[in-house]
């Protein structure tokens, strides 16, 4: 009995596959920290917002153009990055019409302007809001008093993600991909980098604040060693 033949895997499917991986694995480090931390403290609502709409619109695309690597991660994505909208609105107490109203518009539309006008337009559709929502969180994490909600792992995957999605569309060119992807990379990276800088300005904030307190108690202590 003859054994089966391996089919061989091309390099830009392994990296597709992977990019799909860790992009269906991107949001798990966010919820696990929310749940942690019981805080969304520095996650911006855009950002969340404009990562439902790239779930929702590329699932639509990827069942389009019958691509499993579209579809399954970003299938994902819709799940955990409405899980952290949720969380978000139950902890501001913001109404449902503004937290849901516009991903499903934007999804909509881009998703209608891609079998109307093809993927060069409807890749522009989608880097204009995801570049958008990841300066916001940018923006959001340089100004935060408290940035405990908002997961440096999730970021880091993302960046990765972004820099495998980027070289497997430029490989089987991929163009609406290589349009979101390409910017993703430095906005998300430089998001990565600002959460580190801001965790550690704001610990030593905090350490700082505590020292004169430190210092009062010890005199006071010193004070009555001395009486004594």
């Amino acid at each position: 009995m003859m054994a089966p033949r391996m089919v061989p895997v091309s390099i830009p499917a392994a990296l597709g596959w992977l990019a799909a991986f860790l992009s269906a694995c991107l949001t798990i480090p966010q919820v696990a920290r929310i749940l942690r931390t019981r805080s969304v403290a520095g996650l911006n609502l855009l950002t969340w917002q404009t990562l439902l709409i790239a779930g929702l619109s590329w699932t639509v695309y990827g069942i389009l153009v019958e691509n499993p690597q579209i579809i399954g991660p970003n299938a994902i994505l819709i799940v955990g990055s409405g899980a952290t909208l949720i969380q978000l609105q139950r902890s501001a107490k913001i109404p449902s019409f503004r937290v849901w109203a516009l991903p499903v518009a934007v999804s909509a539309t881009s998703v209608g302007l891609d079998v109307w006008l093809g993927p060069f337009v409807f890749a522009f559709c989608m880097c204009v809001p995801a570049i958008t929502g990841q300066i916001a969180q940018l923006r959001q994490i340089r100004v935060a008093d408290d940035v405990r909600g908002v997961s440096p792992a999730m970021l880091l995957v993302n960046t990765a993600a972004q820099v495998l999605w980027l070289t497997y569309a430029l490989l089987v060119w991929e163009v609406a991909v290589i349009w979101v992807a390409g910017p993703l990379v430095v906005v998300m990276a430089a998001n990565f980098v600002a959460l580190i800088f801001r965790r550690r300005h704001l610990a030593l904030e905090h350490s700082l604040s505590r020292s004169p307190q430190s210092a009062g108690a010890a005199a006071q202590v010193a004070g009555m060693h001395a009486e004594k």
